[in-house]
């Protein structure tokens, strides 16, 4: 009796530690985050290529993918609904070798969930840089806003890269705040020298970057640290 009692004893005792054990281990680290960039179907497969500032993906997932959204309350998602520019993260399965998923968590954009943020350094005008959009008043219907810099100096001037480098403002009562955008946006480190009297054309399209419509309101883009004329959305 003595002895069975102790052997039941020790059983607890181990049973004990060793939820002890995986309390205190540390939470697996997510295998894979980014945006997508590219789909492709194989067979049953559906091949994720995802992107971050760091690095590239390749996600497999199939019927056994378990596919949501980062809230409880957020709505159903399924793996056909993911789309180019979607943010995921997630896990691959264990033991595969072919980056299959086992679950991918997509972050969730409401209906004109636009957040603002702060800016942290106010951007300037340039007597050297001509900077404007194309019209002083655009409609929320409008899908995209065309702009130009134009080097009005007697010098070489050097302005961002390409068509990503930017940032939406909005005046939100007197003071600006940076739109946030839907997907990732990185920022190309790469200048693009302009000479005397020449101009770049360029255009945002805002279904791509925003969720539309845009609210209504007072605007600037900032491309690095240059900013704009201020234009209406009504």
């Amino acid at each position: 009796m003595k002895k069975s009692i102790k052997i039941i004893g020790i059983c607890c005792l181990a049973i004990l530690i060793g939820i002890g054990v995986y309390v205190t281990l540390p939470s697996k680290t997510l295998d894979f985050r980014g945006t997508i960039t590219e789909i492709e179907t194989d067979d049953n497969d559906t091949i994720f290529y995802i992107s971050t500032a760091e690095t590239t993906y390749t996600v497999v997932a199939n019927n056994k993918t378990k596919v949501s959204y980062c809230h409880k309350d957020d709505p159903d998602i399924y793996l056909g609904d993911l789309k180019v520019g979607d943010n995921i993260e997630g896990n691959y399965r264990w033991l595969s070798k072919n980056n299959v998923a086992k679950f991918i968590t997509v972050e969730y954009h409401s209906q004109n969930d636009n957040k603002l943020f702060d800016i942290t350094t106010e951007p300037y005008s340039s007597e050297a840089l001509k900077f404007v959009t194309e019209k002083e008043t655009y409609s929320i219907e409008d899908k995209v806003i065309k702009y130009s810099i134009t080097n009005t100096s007697d010098f070489e001037q050097c302005i961002a890269g390409d068509d990503d480098c930017f940032s939406l403002h909005k005046l939100v009562e007197g003071k600006w705040k940076r739109v946030g955008t839907k997907k990732e946006h990185y920022w190309n480190e790469l200048g693009l020298i302009l000479n005397p009297n020449q101009t770049e054309q360029r255009e945002i399209d805002l279904e791509e970057y925003f969720n539309l419509p845009l609210e209504k309101g007072t605007y600037r883009i900032v491309v690095e640290n240059l900013t704009s004329n201020t234009f209406e959305i009504s």
